[in-house]
């Protein structure tokens, strides 16, 4: 795949890159705008709709080193070209959730499969372009990246408001499905530099672990009496300096 790709093959290679920065943004960001709905209709509290959000990063950073490394062993198509598979699956169920669990669920999920696209997406472009091709490619890659993100917040607000929430979910399948079909199609070479070496399970298993614990902390400090202790200790001092 190293730079042998044919002008519409790099042309498809950056379409399916792009296409799959695009979607954990913007499912992200319409999500932000439907959780007061979501919440309404599935009678959670504050903390569980935190949740919707937050497992989702959860699950990105638990993975991301891990997959980025399975993508040298076993190939940068390969993992890429599944972590669109469980984007379409994570958003089926998302879209049929029937409740709140099943929904948190499917966002985690989602967060797997974001982890595999963005330990891969960089690497399929730079593998398949030429040095002086990759500044604008990477620039497009980003830039779908940010107008996902920009765009989730008009139409999720807009979904959310006349049809449902549940077509945010909807709304990405055809694209999935799209970036799927083109990877079968178009895009049969694969690239694995570490082919044959071992994996780190240990290592990967207490990153993953760390990642989840410092994560996990960060969204219950609000509630723990160690902040609650800290914050009345501060407060006089603060009163004092002010």
């Amino acid at each position: 795949m190293v730079n042998m790709a044919t002008p519409i093959a790099k042309k498809i290679i950056l379409m399916i890159s792009a296409a799959g920065s695009f979607l954990a943004p913007f499912m992200v960001s319409a999500l932000i705008v439907a959780v007061p709905t979501i919440g309404v209709e599935f009678s959670m509290d504050a903390v569980a709709m935190s949740w919707l959000a937050a497992v989702f990063f959860l699950a990105a950073s638990m993975f991301l080193i891990p997959f980025g490394r399975l993508a040298d062993i076993f190939g940068v198509k390969k993992i890429f070209s599944i972590g669109i598979v469980i984007y379409f699956v994570s958003a089926s169920l998302a879209a049929l959730a029937p409740s709140a669990p099943v929904l948190i669920a499917a966002r985690f999920l989602t967060g797997v499969g974001a982890a595999m696209i963005f330990g891969t997406s960089f690497a399929l472009l730079s593998l398949s372009l030429s040095e002086s091709e990759r500044g604008e490619a990477l620039g497009i890659n980003n830039a779908s990246n940010l107008t996902g993100f920009a765009l989730g917040f008009f139409l999720g607000g807009l979904l959310t408001n006349y049809p449902s929430w549940r077509f945010i979910f909807v709304l990405t399948l055809p694209i999935s499905a799209l970036v799927m079909a083109l990877i079968r199609l178009r895009l049969p070479c694969e690239c694995a530099f570490s082919k044959g070496q071992k994996f780190d399970v240990i290592g990967s298993a207490m990153i993953a672990a760390l990642l989840f614990l410092v994560i996990l902390g960060l969204c219950e400090v609000d509630n723990s009496r160690i902040f609650s202790a800290l914050c009345d200790q501060l407060a006089p001092d603060s009163a004092g300096l002010a």
